[in-house]
């Protein structure tokens, strides 16, 4: 059984041959800030290089997704879905980020690495997991309840559970079945046949060009790194590990390694709350007025219901309100959804909403229907001065400003 893994999924692939260890991955990612650092170690500790990049949400940071040591040990990280993890009874919790940047700092094996790991509750790790390679061609898989090692001369993986997955050829990953084939019909560890094989493993996604934020190939014996940038396979650049890290500890952004890509360009100009943070900070203000507002309908709504029963007018009609309120259930249930669910910009909202209803993809129509009474009545309040007309005049354009963005990002006919 292989548990199914997300859509944008990275794939990894290592070769071990006559001695020799190259291992090639992709970073399927929607961010716009890779970046390299060169880290010299202390004392009796190795230098690394680390591949990192995040998105503008205020919910994220930097984080060190990959990378190699002078000892040619490497690690690269993915996400895998959550599932309930086996008991670990008296290990105590720990810090996995700190942990995988202890072993690369102290360790040259995957076997000390699994030393180091071994000891701790890694519960906090569920929903990701850590890849490990060393130069010999060992590697490890380290999940939040098991570890797994192997010392095949070809492996891939991508984002299922490995200690799950019992059948390779059966996971729903195009690129990662295209990869085992090459690997199949007969690898080497020549640059052109591992980019070949990178190139086959990348992703481009319809949307924008999209997909395959950065790849490298590292060959773990010397420490040279081969680095390609955004699925485009006609530009490299190379270096050695050891001579970067002898012009100091440094940083550098990938992009700025490569010529300009018009695709990436693409994805730095479509913007989302994943990318710019003012962007963040608006939904959410666009969900508390709706949630203001639709505690307010309530209200109306149910002094409405009270006047009537006591026979009184209550000076509206009982639609205004109801209206109002269903807007404001449709923006409280949309806004978490974009803020938290970055896939919805590039697959649509049925690709997070499906597995929930089918017709929820639909709520931006009906969103826009709604706002068509409140605009009306609003215009018809221009002049009114009370408190709920002002009020209703800042969810209206709260409402025209949130229906202008889902056009802007294709998901009302999504």
């Amino acid at each position: 059984m292989s548990a199914a893994p997300p859509v944008s999924a990275c794939t990894l692939f290592k070769i071990t041959q006559a001695g020799r260890t190259l291992v090639g991955n992709h970073e399927d990612a929607w961010s716009t800030n890779a970046r390299m650092r060169f880290v010299n170690g202390e004392q009796g500790e190795f230098g690394v290089l680390y591949f990192s990049h995040f998105n503008g949400s205020p919910l994220r940071q930097m984080r060190d997704q990959g990378g190699m040591n002078t000892a040619g040990l490497m690690f690269d990280g993915f996400s895998v879905p959550v599932t309930d993890l086996r008991p670990q009874p008296g290990k105590p919790g720990a810090d996995v980020h700190a942990l995988v940047s202890k072993a690369m700092r102290t360790c040259s094996t995957v076997d000390q690495v699994a030393d180091l790991f071994l000891p701790f509750n890694l519960s906090r790790l569920n929903g990701g997991m850590w890849f490990f390679c060393d130069r010999n061609g060992n590697y490890l898989v380290v999940e939040a309840d098991t570890l797994v090692t192997g010392s095949d001369a070809e492996y891939a993986i991508g984002n299922f559970r490995a200690s799950q997955c019992t059948d390779p050829g059966a996971v729903p990953i195009e690129r990662f079945q295209r990869g085992r084939r090459m690997l199949a019909a007969g690898p080497d560890t020549s640059l052109a046949y591992c980019t070949t094989l990178l190139d086959s493993m990348s992703v481009c996604r319809s949307k924008l060009g999209e997909g395959t934020l950065y790849s490298y190939l590292l060959d773990l014996n010397t420490g040279s790194v081969h680095l390609f940038f955004y699925h485009d396979f006609t530009h490299r650049v190379t270096f050695n590990l050891k001579d970067e890290l002898a012009k100091g500890d440094h940083e550098q952004e990938v992009a700025s390694l490569f010529p300009t890509n018009p695709e990436f360009e693409r994805l730095l100009a479509y913007k989302t709350p994943m990318h710019q943070r003012w962007l963040f900070w608006l939904l959410l203000a666009i969900g508390a007025i709706a949630l203001v507002s639709g505690i307010a309908s309530l209200y109306r709504s149910l002094r409405w219901c009270w006047m009537k029963l006591r026979g009184r007018d209550p000076g509206y009609p009982l639609w205004s309100p109801l209206v109002a309120g269903a807007a404001s259930a449709v923006v409280i249930f949309l806004v978490p959804t974009l803020l938290m669910i970055e896939g919805v910009f590039y697959f649509g909202l049925g690709d997070a909403l499906d597995p929930l209803h089918p017709l929820l993809r639909y709520l931006p129509i009906m969103l826009g229907a709604l706002c068509i009474p409140i605009l009306i009545s609003t215009f018809q309040h221009k002049v009114d001065t009370s408190l709920i007309a002002r009020w209703g005049r800042v969810q209206a354009g709260s409402l025209v400003a949130f229906v202008a963005l889902l056009f802007y990002w294709d998901l009302m006919l999504m």
